[in-house]
């Protein structure tokens, strides 16, 4: 998945977040479906 916003409606929120931290993530070679950061300035905008 590659994607920078996701629009989520308000009341499934808090639960779209738990399952979307579940993905594996990491190198796409593997069984990650989030891939890693491709920069700095990527991975900063993970932590806002």
């Amino acid at each position: 998945m590659s994607t920078e916003r996701i629009i989520v409606v308000e009341a499934v929120a808090d639960a779209f977040v738990e399952q979307l931290a579940t993905l594996p993530h990491g190198n796409p070679r593997g069984q990650a479906v989030l891939g890693l950061p491709v920069s700095l300035a990527a991975a900063q905008k993970w932590t806002r």
